[in-house]
């Protein structure tokens, strides 16, 4: 996989403000700290990922049509 999700990601979010009150505020670095590993995730596991996704769609798929 050539194009990486990081590599979009801007420096700065739009909605991001970093708060003095201590509050959670997402920053670029924030969010590239959780993709990457799960990016190498998947690199490595390319077809367990692939998969677990489609099991977790039927998953849902079966769980909303039986509501």
């Amino acid at each position: 996989m050539i194009n990486r999700l990081t590599d979009y990601l801007p420096a700065e979010p739009a909605g991001a403000k970093r708060s003095s009150t201590g509050q959670f505020s997402l920053s670029s670095q924030n969010v590239r700290d959780w993709i990457e590993p799960v990016e190498q995730i998947i690199v490595k596991y390319p077809t367990a990922c692939l998969a677990s996704a489609f099991v977790i769609g039927a998953t849902i798929a079966w769980w909303i049509k039986r509501k």
